[in-house]
């Protein structure tokens, strides 16, 4: 993560809700039309075998205000293929409902480089999903813009990292 974001001071924050989960947490601020796109109780559903979650912060310099940036990577291991699929669709069948109501707070796009591939590129964050196999990948970044390249970067290593 470090080496692919060019950011070395990534820590996990020690704040409630931050740093090493294994259970999806409720995202409770999040509206009715996003929850099955951003409510990690609501993406991954119950029936995962394994489920891991690591969030990391970072204050970094920005040209006009220096702020911070926010990764959380998750990963969630279903029975079988079918099982992560389902949770998959049910990201992808909600992703129009969302940007649609969330337009006028984030502007996103979506881009599919692949059948399995989901990418939310936003003005205030980043979100990308990708199915393989029995997993359920998402990396969510938060913070400036020029995050983009790198939120697909790490989905790509979290995939190849996966047995």
């Amino acid at each position: 993560m470090r080496q692919i974001s060019g950011i070395q001071g990534f820590e996990a924050p020690n704040e409630p809700d931050h740093g090493e989960r294994t259970v999806p947490v409720a995202i409770t601020d999040t509206s009715a039309p996003c929850r099955a796109v951003y409510d990690q109780q609501t993406v991954f559903g119950h029936n995962w075998t394994q489920f891991r979650s690591v969030t990391y912060a970072a204050a970094i310099p920005h040209p006009l205000i220096d702020g911070s940036l926010m990764l959380t990577q998750n990963v969630a291991v279903y029975p079988d293929s079918v099982a992560s699929g389902t949770a998959f669709s049910r990201v992808v069948a909600a992703i129009p409902g969302c940007l649609a109501a969330s337009a006028s707070l984030d502007r996103r796009t979506e881009r599919r480089p692949d059948s399995n591939t989901v990418l939310l590129y936003g003005d205030l964050g980043d979100d990308a999903y990708r199915l393989n196999g029995a997993t359920l990948i998402h990396v969510s970044t938060v913070g400036p813009s020029e995050r983009k390249q790198f939120t697909q970067e790490i989905l790509d290593q979290l995939e190849h990292a996966q047995p």
